[in-house]
């Protein structure tokens, strides 16, 4: 009986070939989306104390919450605009292009003198989400097995939300220590730590196949008023 089993289970001579290289996992993006995410969520917190704080005494209630507002936005705005990007140009320049504006954003945070610069830097760090996390959407996507998409997708929520929640928890703490400015310039230490990863980590590609991310340039108006038009989707 065991002879049997290794003769049926048992490479044959010269048949065994070199294993081709498998393409980088799904834990290949769901590491900088932990990162990126739970970076941003360090001041979700105390960013209505610092908006007050920098409103000064006397002023509009609404003041402290407009940060909070314009980051919303700019996410919801320039989401449909990340997916083209990322489309076109891949994965790995979504991430580091989109990583761009969440640095400058959070710098900009951190050196904020009014109210007004601070919903500035809060705008950029939303454009910045936007993109890095509908390019890590996408990879996850991409490299889902047959049938296994749903369960890829849902290490996307996984991350956001486990990121979400840690930052959250762990930003009071850090603002507590080092201030407002300090936890904002952390931040932006482990965007740039989520670069460098998705540099070394990330496939590249220079650009989409022929007739692919062209197709409907020009069309995103056209686009969101055909899906709004549907009742069913309005409603």
């Amino acid at each position: 009986v065991l002879d049997g089993l290794r003769t049926r289970f048992s490479f044959a001579e010269g048949r065994a070939g070199a294993a081709e290289p498998m393409p980088p996992g799904a834990a290949v993006a769901r590491l900088p989306l932990f990162a990126f995410v739970f970076g941003e969520q360090l001041s979700t917190s105390f960013i209505p104390l610092y908006g007050r704080q920098l409103a000064g005494p006397g002023a509009e209630p609404w003041l402290a919450a407009l940060p909070i507002t314009v980051f919303v936005a700019a996410v919801a705005l320039a989401t449909p605009f990340g997916g083209r990007l990322v489309a076109k140009h891949g994965v790995r320049a979504g991430i580091l292009w989109g990583a761009v504006p969440a640095l400058l954003g959070h710098v900009g945070c951190a050196l904020a003198g009014s109210v007004a610069e601070f919903a500035a830097a809060r705008a950029l760090t939303g454009v910045g989400y936007a993109v890095v996390t509908i390019a890590c959407q996408v990879y996850l996507a991409e490299v889902a097995l047959t049938g296994r998409l749903a369960r890829s997708l849902g290490g996307f929520t996984g991350a956001v939300m486990t990121g979400a929640v840690c930052g959250t928890a762990m930003g009071a703490v850090f603002a507590d220590r080092i201030g407002y400015a300090g936890t904002f310039l952390l931040s932006a230490l482990l965007v740039l730590a989520v670069q460098l990863g998705a540099w070394r980590s990330l496939p590249g590609r220079p650009g989409a196949p022929p007739g692919q991310g062209r197709a409907h340039e020009g069309s995103l108006l056209a686009d969101a008023v055909r899906f709004f038009r549907n009742l069913r989707f309005s409603s």
